[in-house]
């Protein structure tokens, strides 16, 4: 456990993002930053990984409770902020971003289109 354990660290310190997805393990990192020494010891703990990642996540994730249904909720005071901002702005979508997108090389914008 203690190679899965320095083997995150080191590539924590590389800023590589490692996490499990279903049963894959997904890694991601700038390109060229993982040697030939690093995927070697990735893909020979693979399985201690996963098991080690997934193991942290269930012992610190917390599964916030449904409430029960309602015609309205609580607002926090920064809900009620952007409420109030939108009302104002006749319905600005700008805090309505769901995620983001970067493009690196030349756009072509034709297949993006549905």
């Amino acid at each position: 456990m203690d190679t899965v354990k320095n083997l995150i660290l080191e590539l924590q310190a590389l800023d590589v993002n490692i996490s499990v997805e279903g049963d894959t393990l997904a890694i991601d990192s700038r390109k060229g930053l993982i040697d030939d020494r690093l995927k070697n010891l990735i893909r020979s703990n693979k399985l201690e990984l996963i098991k080690y990642i997934n193991q942290i996540r269930d012992e610190t994730y917390t599964k916030i409770s449904k409430v029960r249904e309602s015609e309205s909720y609580v607002m926090s005071s920064a809900q009620r902020r952007l409420w109030v901002l939108c009302q104002l702005e006749e319905g600005n979508a700008a805090y309505n971003m769901s995620g983001v997108h970067v493009f690196e090389g030349v756009l072509e914008v034709g297949c993006l289109s549905s």
